[in-house]
């Protein structure tokens, strides 16, 4: 737990920096300087491009932390497996290329009516569904390197500065709405490249392919689990994007605008887990090679209860302050979103409460089982968004969102628990739930102090202080316990 204690906590911090210019730009800045079918506009370009980036990438990531602990080796060079990982590509990228050349009048007239600003920006998304393909291998091959900080600088906080950047130059009229989509789709090839200079400056760069050491047997291995990666990846990212895109399909730009400033605020919750899962994905592939089941059981916990008491104190956080959160937003047509906001931020909790199933799941010999799940899960999403956006709008694409993922959560815990015999819950997990309960009722008992300003910070400090007082007294976690006693200890140094 030692490595994915310090590189996770230094991946939050990034991260949380990240966030608050994420903030900044979401909450603020594009709702100021972009109207909401701008920012629908290119939330739509992005969640499409994320819809084919599975089939272009041919399951390039779950194939590089699988296989990687096999062959690290750095006097051959890993014996060539960053060079594969950068060609396994290309053929998925090919296809999809001739794919969505083929279908785009289709895919045009799905968007037509409702979202026509799309439309003439489709194009765009071939250039970022590869862009995102080479910069998901690249952040691959960091995590299997167990290097994660530097990647996570460069994805949470210099990419959102770009955003900042190129929204500024729009609002003053630098540039025209065709430059900045395109400068949008751009920045997610920035990365990529930066990502490239950290591999060579890690000496990691070996691109010379060793193809004598990769036999039949092992080829053979590789594509049987890059398929069923492709079609558990499809899945995955179909679930994470239908909201956005039939929200552009049934309800328009500006909705899905609306939404996706309510979708960061919830996702705001689960930093932690994304945090704690690009270490934790290759230390599970390391244990379950070595059959070092114990030790995944004894992770599968710990990350359990510390992830939920985190998103816990998150969502309660962020729910307490919720009306006073969109009185900083300078647009009064986001408060639609204030339920998007709560379904999501439940359907976070409810991720970071079932801790590294996933990992555990894709990492073993069970990972075939993944196929069924997630396909299941894509149908039951897509049903429900399909029942529950005509009538409810953005707010029942989040509920469906909040259904579909304790449905499949519940699955893979039962999976787990089936052939591994492991489950993430412990006494914990029920303090938790009756904090979160007790630190909701508290709030009730503060009055609103008149201005955002002032509320914020004085209703956070009331409602956070009872939840980790509480969680303090009741040792939930020793490594949270561990952790107040430590920033306490700081708090009192500088007061002295």
């Amino acid at each position: 737990m030692g490595i994915v204690k310090d590189q996770s906590i230094r991946v939050t911090i990034a991260t949380y920096i990240g966030v608050l210019i994420g903030a900044f730009n979401l909450l603020w800045l594009f709702p100021y300087c972009l109207s909401e079918e701008i920012i629908g506009l290119l939330k739509t370009i992005e969640a499409v491009a994320k819809i084919f980036f599975p089939f272009a990438s041919l399951g390039v990531v779950a194939v590089c932390i699988r296989f990687f602990p096999r062959f690290r080796d750095n006097i051959t060079g890993h014996h060539g497996f960053f060079g594969l990982l950068l060609l396994l590509p290309v053929l998925g990228i090919v296809g999809f290329l001739l794919f969505f050349f083929f279908f785009q009048d289709q895919i045009s007239a799905w968007y037509i009516e409702k979202s026509t600003l799309f439309v003439d920006y489709l194009y765009l998304v071939v250039p970022l569904c590869i862009f995102f393909v080479y910069k998901s291998a690249l952040e691959a091959y960091t995590s299997a390197l167990k290097q994660t900080v530097v990647p996570s600088i460069i994805r949470e906080i210099i990419m959102r500065v770009l955003f900042t950047v190129i929204t500024i130059l729009y609002f003053f009229k630098w540039i025209g709405l065709s430059e900045l989509v395109t400068l949008y789709v751009g920045v997610f090839g920035i990365v990529g490249g930066l990502l490239l200079l950290y591999i060579q400056w890690l000496k990691q760069l070996y691109l010379k392919i060793d193809f004598k050491y990769w036999n039949q047997k092992i080829f053979k291995e590789l594509g049987n689990y890059a398929m069923y990666s492709l079609l558990t990846g499809t899945a995955w990212i179909l679930v994470a994007n239908i909201d956005s895109i039939m929200i552009a399909q049934f309800k328009g730009l500006h909705d899905t605008g609306v939404y996706s400033i309510a979708l960061f605020l919830g996702m705001f919750i689960e930093i932690p887990k994304r945090a704690i899962a690009q270490i934790s994905g290759a230390i599970v592939a390391d244990d379950l090679q070595a059959e070092r089941y114990d030790k995944i059981n004894d992770l599968y916990k710990v990350v359990s209860i510390n992830q939920f008491t985190v998103g816990a104190l998150l969502l309660v956080g962020i729910w307490v302050n919720i009306d006073n959160i969109f009185d900083l937003i300078p647009d009064e047509d986001y408060r639609a979103g204030k339920y998007v906001v709560l379904f999501i931020g439940l359907s976070r909790v409810i991720d970071m409460l079932t801790s590294i199933n996933s990992e555990i799941i894709t990492y073993s010999k069970y990972y075939r089982y993944n196929v069924v799940l997630i396909s299941s899960l894509v149908g039951l999403t897509f049903i429900t968004n399909y029942i529950l956006i005509p009538p409810l709008g953005i707010t029942g694409a989040a509920i469906a969102t909040a259904l579909s993922v304790f449905i499949f959560n519940l699955g893979k815990g039962a999976l787990v628990w089936w052939k591994m015999n492991m489950h993430p819950f412990s006494g914990g997990t029920w303090k938790v739930m009756i904090i979160a309960a007790i630190s909701l009722l508290v709030n009730q008992l503060v009055p609103y102090l008149g201005h955002f300003l002032l509320d914020i910070p004085i209703r956070s400090m009331i409602v956070g202080g009872t939840f980790l007082l509480l969680i303090w007294l009741w040792k939930v976690s020793p490594e949270i316990n561990q952790l107040i006693v430590n920033i306490w200890t700081q708090i009192k140094k500088r007061i002295q």
